[in-house]
């Protein structure tokens, strides 16, 4: 849980982000990933707008829970909401 700055600085002490990265880049590239997971089939994350905090959905799940099938294709994910 926390504000998209949060989730910047979490990435930011990731191993994997180059120091060079700019903060506005970061942020750019963290607020369209939060957008597009927030807007999945089945959601990793939500929005809470009224505390302006992101909420992580998928903490009590299990490797199992995570298992795709491929015959669903993101276009029938679309037209069944």
């Amino acid at each position: 849980m926390g504000t998209r700055v949060d989730v910047c600085i979490l990435i930011r002490d990731l191993q994997y982000i180059m120091e060079e990265i700019l903060n506005e880049q970061l942020n750019q590239v963290v607020s369209g990933a939060l957008d597009r997971l927030h807007y999945q089939h089945d959601p990793c994350v939500r929005f809470n707008a009224e505390k302006k905090l992101w909420f992580y959905l998928h903490r009590d799940k299990e490797e199992d829970d995570f298992k795709y099938d491929v015959t669903l294709s993101t276009r029938k994910q679309r037209r069944h909401r």
